[in-house]
């Protein structure tokens, strides 16, 4: 309770205007006082000093329907990469796949 009392009360004083991560380096630093970040973030919320911050939703990225029929649309992809493992140049996968059954049409490096 006291080093929460003393950590609180600087921050009140010296650095109201820190952040969490910044406030805990230098109470550190000048005061002595190890705390973790986490820990003095919950304090300054008890405190009303710190507003935690809400995350943004992921998006949501909806996967697209297979064409219905083979043949139908026929997709390439090209994938540079160290194939050979230094034992030839880099090269490049060429690779066409149809989007109905996801068969490999055709592959060349």
């Amino acid at each position: 309770q006291d080093v929460r009392q003393r950590g609180v009360q600087l921050i009140r004083d010296r650095y109201s205007d820190f952040g969490p991560t910044l406030a805990r380096e230098k109470l550190a630093e000048l005061h002595h006082i190890k705390i973790s970040r986490e820990t003095l973030r919950k304090w300054m919320m008890d405190e009303g000093r710190w507003k935690g911050r809400k995350r943004k939703a992921p998006k949501l990225f909806h996967l697209r329907a297979r064409r219905p029929q083979f043949g139908d649309l026929v997709q390439i992809d090209g994938s540079p990469h160290d194939w050979l493992e230094d034992r030839a140049p880099r090269c490049t996968l060429i690779n066409f796949v149809d989007d109905a059954t996801g068969k490999i049409l055709y592959a060349r490096f």
